[in-house]
């Protein structure tokens, strides 16, 4: 597996430091449809990529597009992965590399895993059975409230996601979407419960506005939730969170920033460290994710 996602972050790092167009925005990412695997197994090709314009100062500075189309290299890795966590039937024997860490996985499982507000915005990443919080800082105005927040599918390149044909992968404990969340007695925070139910990826949106506020309300916090099967490492899921909290530091400010680089990404001890897999490895991590 490991091998497999390090083939796909060099191709997106040949694709960024060799186009010279606005191939990826963060309204047009990159997805599992536009990796290609050829050569029986042996290459990682992306396509079907709409050019964009052309990255030559004349409409927007280089600076500026080429931070843009990093920051959205970094959100595209991380839900090509999170895609492919999904792919594989036997996804519990899928192994994805990295320490595993000093928790025994009962105690692990068997803990309620707390999300504070803005690590929760960078990606939660969850087993079937397990509970999880998101906590929020209560707003500094009192009649301003967070309420309990819809379970939807997660947005495609800003596309409206079409509602769950079966259950959600996370279910809400204790509370109704669109309720205001209660106060933690003691605490100047709110506590939303949640349950995963089943293998797939949803999005928490949760709303903050006064009750007395009239019109359209869109969300002001949206988590991005993986419910997984695989033996995820704390190495990957501590990579595709930073990927993912580095964009939403940048959509924060006016001017370029240098988020992290897709580049250096390739130099994590993730990717460089630990043995080679043997061709059988590689093939048969291929026949279970992209066959």
């Amino acid at each position: 597996f490991k091998h497999w996602v390090g083939e796909i972050l060099k191709a997106m790092i040949e694709l960024h430091t060799m186009s010279g167009y606005e191939c990826v925005t963060r309204t047009r990412l990159i997805s599992l449809d536009n990796v290609f695997i050829s050569n029986e197994g042996t290459v990682v090709k992306l396509g079907q990529l709409a050019w964009g314009r052309r990255i030559d100062g004349a409409t927007v500075a280089i600076l500026r597009a080429t931070t843009e189309r990093n920051a959205a290299l970094l959100q595209s890795f991380a839900d090509v992965v999170d895609d492919l966590l999904l792919t594989a039937a036997g996804a519990a024997d899928t192994d994805t590399g990295g320490e595993d860490g000093d928790e025994g996985a009962a105690a692990a499982a068997a803990a309620v895993k707390v999300f504070h507000e803005a690590d929760a915005a960078a990606g939660v990443y969850v087993s079937p059975g397990d509970v999880f919080e998101v906590v929020l800082a209560c707003p500094a105005r009192r009649n301003v409230l967070w309420h309990y927040p819809e379970v939807t599918r997660p947005s495609n390149n800003g596309a409206e996601a079409p509602p769950y044909t079966r259950s959600e992968p996370v279910r809400l404990l204790g509370g109704e979407a669109g309720r205001t969340v209660p106060r933690t007695v003691g605490e100047a925070t709110c506590r939303v419960r949640f349950v995963a139910q089943r293998a797939g990826r949803c999005e928490l949106q949760f709303a903050c506005f006064s009750p007395q506020k009239k019109g359209a309300r869109g969300p002001a916090l949206i988590v991005p939730v993986v419910v997984h099967a695989a033996r995820v490492s704390p190495t990957l899921t501590a990579i595709l969170r930073c990927c993912r909290a580095r964009v939403a530091e940048a959509e924060e400010r006016e001017t370029p920033v240098f988020p992290l680089s897709i580049t250096a990404l390739a130099t994590h001890d993730y990717f460089t460290r630990g043995p080679e897999p043997s061709l059988d490895e590689v093939m048969s991590v291929y026949a279970a994710h992209f066959a």
